[in-house]
């Protein structure tokens, strides 16, 4: 059995994207290198898409890993955005001609929590079979 809780183990439900495991195991020095790759193949200049999937990433990686769940709100995110992430993306926000309250305006309808607020448990499908000495092995 495998426990997935507050204090550790993440789910995704429904993913938009669904990338191999053995890609994902093949990167393991950066979590979103593979899914950016599948998604965006050759030199792709920065947009306000790709700006606000990875902010919103990043914002996601924070709640699920915040170790009070029920703390996390919408004005959470915006304080972790405000607080923290805004000053990494300072340069791409002006390339984009974007000031940083308009861009919250762009990242609100995103960042929106919706949560009736109970445990639910979902079935976890686990690979059996030869794992071989590759980490893409060990992945599946």
């Amino acid at each position: 059995d495998y426990l997935v809780s507050s204090e550790h183990g993440i789910v995704v439900v429904a993913p938009d994207t669904l990338v191999p495991c053995t890609s994902i195991a093949s990167s393991t020095w950066c979590p979103r290198k593979v899914v950016l790759n599948e998604r965006f193949r050759g030199p792709v200049e920065a947009n306000k898409a790709m700006l606000i999937g990875t902010i919103m990433h990043e914002l996601f990686q924070a709640a699920v890993t915040c170790p009070t769940a029920k703390l996390v709100t919408t004005e959470w995110l915006l304080e972790k955005w405000q607080n923290g992430l805004r000053d990494d993306v300072i340069a791409q926000l002006v390339a984009l001609r974007f000031t940083p309250s308009q861009f919250e305006t762009e990242l609100m309808p995103y960042a929106d929590i919706k949560s009736d607020g109970k445990a639910r448990l979902r079935p976890l499908e686990l690979k059996t079979g030869k794992s071989g000495p590759s980490s893409e092995h060990a992945a599946q």
